[in-house]
Formats: structure tokens, sequence, C-alpha cells
């Protein structure tokens, strides 16, 4: 709609210097009726090779996005409890003994079919003591081809001196996010040599994420593989 608006003023705007120019209503016409026909071809011809360029682009972008989530799989979360201890906390104005455990760990198997750098973020949240309690972690591993079995590690110094209780007592959950750290040689050499959708795609990307700038030789590029929520 842009395009033709555009077009239809640029026409107006020529036949208006026409008649400023020449004075004559008719030769006004035959400008204004020439550059229309012109426009309306142009407009024919390039509107639906630019629909189709973008639909392109837009469909390889989707589909090198994607690819990343074929990398790895996230499965059954699990936890795991060390360190028991009994404490009383005074809740709705009752003193009430928890058991409590001053270490927590999170266990995520990861299967991966593609070796590399991950990164995964974790936010664990219970309800301890009478209240909702958040707690977050961020855990780059280098991880095989394979099983993979990760174990998030929640200390006692990291639980605000409440300690831990059991999830699935306090009714804990977890949501994991998994993410693959690609380097710029690794996300770039593989596009098709010559292809202009590839190469919008790449400077799209680039702009985006603040890397058109330059890239170094330890620079990464987080790339989403896979999210899950559970809870215990």
């Amino acid at each position: 709609t842009m395009i033709v608006l555009l077009a239809l003023l640029g026409d107006l705007g020529t036949a208006a210097i026409s008649w400023f120019i020449y004075r004559s209503r008719k030769f006004v016409m035959v400008t204004f009726v020439s550059a229309l026909v012109f426009q309306s071809i142009y407009v024919a011809i390039s509107l639906p090779r630019s629909f189709r360029h973008s639909e392109e682009t837009l469909n390889a972008d989707l589909e090198r996005e994607k690819s990343f989530e074929q990398y790895a799989t996230i499965g059954d979360v699990s936890f795991d409890l060390q360190e028991p201890y009994s404490d009383k906390r005074g809740i709705n104005g009752e003193l009430v003994e928890l058991s409590l455990f001053r270490h927590l760990a999170i266990i995520v198997p990861i299967s991966v079919t593609h070796p590399g750098v991950y990164q995964i973020y974790l936010q664990y949240h219970d309800n301890t003591v009478g209240g909702n309690n958040e707690f977050e972690k961020e855990v780059t591993q280098d991880l095989h081809i394979g099983s993979n079995m990760l174990r998030i590690e929640f200390p006692w110094n990291e639980s605000r001196g409440f300690g831990y209780a059991s999830p699935k007592i306090a009714k804990g959950g977890a949501r994991i996010q998994l993410s693959y750290l690609a380097s710029p040689q690794e996300l770039f050499g593989n596009l098709k040599p010559g292809s202009s959708v590839e190469r919008n795609i790449l400077q799209k990307f680039m702009k985006e994420r603040g890397f058109d700038k330059g890239l170094s030789s330890t620079s990464h590029i987080n790339q989403f593989v896979s999210q899950k929520q559970v809870q215990f």
C-alpha cells in the first residue's frame, strides 16, 4: 500500500511540474497517464518479487533458528538433598518445627547430538517458610555427544539462611533453559556462498546482537535450544 501511494504521489508531482513548465492540460494529462502506466507496470513486477524475497528470508531465518533445537534435549529433572537438620520457625504466629537441608541439587539430564559449549539457566522456587523463595543459577558446560548429567548446586550460603525443604513438601519447581554457545566461525561457516537470502539473514543477525562492529575470536553467540518447566 505504501509503495502504491508513493508511486501515485510521484506521478502527481511529475504532472504538476509539467503544468508549471508547459501550461498545457493535454500535455499534463499525457504525462500523468504515461507515468501512471509505467509505475503500475513497475509495481506489478517488483512487488511480488519483493514479497517472495521477504518470505524466503523469513523461512530461512526460522529454519536456521529451529536447527539448534535438534542439538540437545532435556530429560527428566530430579533433585538431591544433603545434610538434613531441624529448625523452628515462626509461621502465622506459631512456632513450627521444620525438616530442612543445608544442600540442594537439581539434577538435569541432557541428551546431546551436537557436542559443544552449552549454557544452562535454572530458576528454582519453593515455599519453604510460608512464602515464595526463588533461587537462580547459570552454568556454562562443555557437553559431549550422548547422555550428560548436570548437577546444579544450591549450597547453604545461597539459601538466605533458611536452608531448603524437600521440593515435594515445599511445592518446589524449576524452570530450565538450555542454549548453545556458537562461535562466529561455526555459525557463519555454514552459510551458502553467494546466497542473497543468507547474506540478508547474516546482516540482520549481526546487527541485532551488536556484532556488526566486529567479532573477536572469543565471541560466542547464544542460540536457544530448549526450555522445560517441572513441578516436583
